[in-house]
């Protein structure tokens, strides 16, 4: 549990640390009058940090302004779910300091939540944020390692999230944990983030990665190319950055970078948000249109 009055230092370094560039950029976004996250937490998180670098961080970056709208997505997406399997399992790869839990938690009495990060990240985030209330397990565990995932019941639908993760692993690894979590549940959804194969060449541009001395392994151009791993994976959409909900706000020198870009292919999957039916079970609702 989170303190009001205690100071936390951060010692990440590498991929671990990209999860404090998010919390800042959520953190300032929320901060904004005009605010879509209204993340208290990530607020609340940013405050009880001291002696950490964040000058080494620019706002106004493409990054800070889509990462909001990202994880706009993933909260739709995840409450699209909840609402048709309103007593599921939902499972969070690589959840960082990202106070989703809380947020949705209060909104679905019957469900269970398994947050799941690295064990020194999972260290901060209990110095960070406090254990939201229900059915709640924060794991330490590396998502490639095979027995975290035998202690998470498989006896509900399930949706696995996990935002800011594929791209850091390699493609073998990212296979083999789809092919585990589709065996272990029997049905549900996946949604998580990548990035194209032209970002990997391109990488070294981006300056969170160079600050925190992280980079991309896997970059993803072939969305349905996961359909291949098992035959019960089905995909369901595909978002891009000029489709996210609230892109038309976006400074117009983005938008229409992100609009041409759209007619490249190797500009078009830069990033991309994408979602997988298994198994038997579906939203209720109707496929949303994507542009795959």
């Amino acid at each position: 549990m989170a303190s009001s009055s205690s100071k936390v230092n951060i010692k990440l370094t590498g991929v671990p640390e990209t999860a404090v560039y998010t919390l800042w950029i959520k953190a300032q976004e929320s901060l904004q009058p005009d605010s879509k996250l209204h993340d208290k937490w990530a607020i609340d998180a940013l405050n009880l940090i001291e002696d950490y670098d964040f000058s080494k961080f620019a706002l106004g970056t493409p990054t800070t302004l889509v990462v909001p709208l990202r994880s706009k997505t993933f909260d739709k997406w995840t409450t699209s779910f909840l609402d048709s399997h309103d007593s599921a399992t939902v499972v969070n790869l690589a959840c960082g300091l990202e106070s989703r839990a809380l947020r949705v938690l209060p909104s679905y009495p019957k469900l269970r939540w398994v947050d799941v990060d690295l064990p020194d990240m999972v260290a901060l985030r209990q110095q960070l944020l406090p254990s939201p209330d229900g059915d709640y397990t924060l794991l330490g565990a590396s998502v490639t390692d095979h027995e975290w995932l035998k202690t998470i019941p498989a006896d509900r639908p399930t949706l696995v999230l996990a935002e800011g993760l594929v791209m850091y692993l390699n493609e073998p690894d990212v296979h083999s944990l789809i092919r585990r979590l589709v065996d272990r549940f029997d049905s549900g959804q996946l949604i998580f983030d990548t990035v194209g194969s032209f970002s990997l060449p391109m990488q070294h541009l981006l300056d969170f990665l160079k600050n925190t001395n992280s980079s991309f392994a896997m970059g993803t151009d072939d969305h349905r190319a996961i359909e291949k791993l098992d035959p019960r994976i089905r995909l369901r959409q595909v978002v891009r950055h000029a489709d996210y909900e609230g892109f038309h706000e976006l400074p117009a020198r983005l938008r229409v970078s992100f609009w041409v870009g759209w007619y490249i292919p190797w500009v078009r999957n830069l990033q991309a948000i994408a979602r997988y039916d298994f198994g038997s079970v579906e939203s209720k609702g109707p496929k949303e249109a994507s542009r795959l």
